[in-house]
């Protein structure tokens, strides 16, 4: 069972990496977004918006780091977009180690 699921890890992760390859080949980032400074406020503006989830009635937690992710999508183009999701959704646990980074 174990084996399978590292092989899942591992096919999901190599198809990331060719669609993020790709997408960087394909669509090159917009000036739009306004290069390396919109890039990090987008992605800084991620990090801040998966720190602090909302809660919903009834106890429902949700995240909206999407929002931001959209916003550089359409603004700089799919790779700007993949850039800011690729870090902006890493979370101090899986730097330490604490979390499986894929989990």
């Amino acid at each position: 069972m174990r084996n399978r699921v590292n092989r899942l890890v591992l096919g999901t992760t190599a198809a990331a990496v060719v669609a993020i390859a790709a997408a960087f080949v394909l669509f090159p980032v917009r000036a739009e977004i306004g290069e390396a400074a919109g890039l990090v406020y987008w992605t800084v503006l991620t990090l801040l918006a998966s720190a602090m989830p909302v809660v919903l009635p009834r106890g429902t937690v949700v995240s909206v780091s999407a929002a931001p992710i959209v916003a550089a999508m359409f603004l700089g183009g799919p790779f700007a977009g993949a850039l800011v999701a690729l870090f902006g959704t890493i979370e101090p646990r899986e730097v330490r180690g604490q979390i499986p980074w894929y989990g």
